[in-house]
């Protein structure tokens, strides 16, 4: 590789990292609140009753999660703030021992997040997922993984930690090896004013 060469990362899945700190006492005490039921029909996590808790029992989190969603959305992404994001449905997620969540991605979104109430390493990691290789699928070659061209990135929870990623990535989360639960709480977007026509000025 000569000096002068160099690659380009275009159009790379952008996926925002930061870390909110929260009173532990509080949220313990808010968890305590929350009713949880089996997923159905894949049965392999729990998830809160409601789907509003950052309008509920988990609101001290709301302005800190939507500072960071503000971030990502117009100063990284560079939307214009005209479109108004704003956090929509929110729940709890409970994974215990062998829990998981398969490969998915979130309809009527724009930016999703996860924030990691309670983890340790055994947990499970959260995996994204590329749909098509650099080819598009078209050619069937095979390759040595490297960071340009693999299809899947991980991403191991801590407590605190908050991720955003646009709502049509696909992800999932391996099964937990922990004997503790885990708790994280996940949220959509969706924006506050009017969609634009199709031609706009």
């Amino acid at each position: 590789m000569s000096n002068n060469e160099k690659i380009y990362p275009a159009f790379a899945m952008p996926i925002y990292q930061d870390f909110i700190k929260f009173d532990r006492q509080e949220l313990n005490s808010n968890l305590k609140k929350t009713e949880f039921l089996r997923v159905e029909p894949t049965d392999d996590r729990y998830s809160s009753k409601s789907l509003k808790v950052l309008d509920e029992q988990m609101k001290f989190l709301k302005p800190m999660i939507q500072k960071c969603v503000d971030e990502y959305v117009y100063d990284l992404l560079g939307m214009k703030k005209r479109h108004d994001v704003k956090i929509t449905d929110s729940w709890v997620m409970k994974h215990k021992t062998q829990d998981k969540s398969d490969m998915h991605w979130h309809p009527n979104s724009i930016i999703s997040g996860v924030l990691y109430l309670q983890t340790d390493p055994q947990s499970g990691n959260i995996c994204f997922f590329r749909k098509e290789t650099i080819f598009n699928d078209v050619l069937d070659f095979e390759f040595e993984e490297n960071e340009i061209n693999k299809r899947m990135f991980q991403v191991a929870p801590q407590d605190g930690m908050l991720l955003l990623f646009p709502s049509t990535v696909l992800h999932g989360v391996y099964p937990s090896q922990s004997e503790h639960s885990r708790f994280s709480l996940a949220f959509n977007t969706w924006t506050g004013a009017p969609l634009d026509g199709p031609f706009r000025r």
